[in-house]
């Protein structure tokens, strides 16, 4: 299904309507807003699609090497979920994170400053997923967003349930694992080739 996005005229409106609130009413009326999109959401063996969907998911490079229980297992907690280009899945700052298996589209990690400045951090594309594990583990909130660059469709499960599922499933979680030390490693790189040439621009 499609997320929902505000038009722009509604945008205008929503500003006009928003003047004549009270802070109680604004935030009320900011977190149906807000949440809207959670409810657009389709478990694959309801979507039209989930034959598809399936054939995708047995291609990720994670997902690969499940068998069909585990595979079964999993699906049963997976939502799918179609995002337009510049849609966000994941808020920088937050503690309710899922985990996302990218079938089509792109995906990026962005990081904002406080003087709204963003940084991309890496692209991830189909077959591939993003996560924020990293950040769930230390208990932190989420250092950083996940946007659709392109149109996309993914696959999403909540983080801990992720975590729970790989936990009974040790080549799965060294697996996951790896690839999130691996994307972290691969991020440092870049940022050190980018500060290092910003230092000989300078000098």
């Amino acid at each position: 299904m499609k997320i929902p996005r505000l038009p722009k005229r509604k945008a205008i409106i929503g500003r006009e309507i928003y003047g004549s609130l009270d802070l109680c009413q604004f935030v009320l009326i900011s977190v149906y807003f807000y949440l809207l999109p959670l409810s657009h959401m389709t478990a694959i063996h309801q979507h039209p699609d989930k034959n598809i969907i399936r054939v995708q998911l047995k291609q990720n490079a994670l997902l690969h090497g499940l068998n069909e229980e585990q595979t079964s297992e999993l699906e049963s907690y997976l939502t799918v979920v179609d995002g337009g280009k510049g849609d966000f899945l994941l808020h920088q700052g937050v503690y309710d994170m899922e985990q996302y298996f990218i079938l089509d589209g792109v995906l990026k990690r962005v990081v904002s400053n406080s003087e709204a400045k963003e940084m991309i951090l890496r692209f991830a594309a189909e077959r591939g997923s993003e996560t924020s594990y990293a950040a769930w583990r230390l208990k932190k909130p989420t250092p950083y967003s996940i946007v659709c660059l392109t149109k996309a469709r993914v696959a999403k499960m909540p983080l801990e349930q992720w975590v729970h599922f790989i936990e009974r499933h040790a080549a799965l979680k060294q697996a996951f694992e790896y690839h999130v030390m691996s994307s972290m490693s691969d991020i440092m790189r870049s940022e050190e080739r980018r500060v290092g040439k910003e230092c000989l621009r300078l000098c």
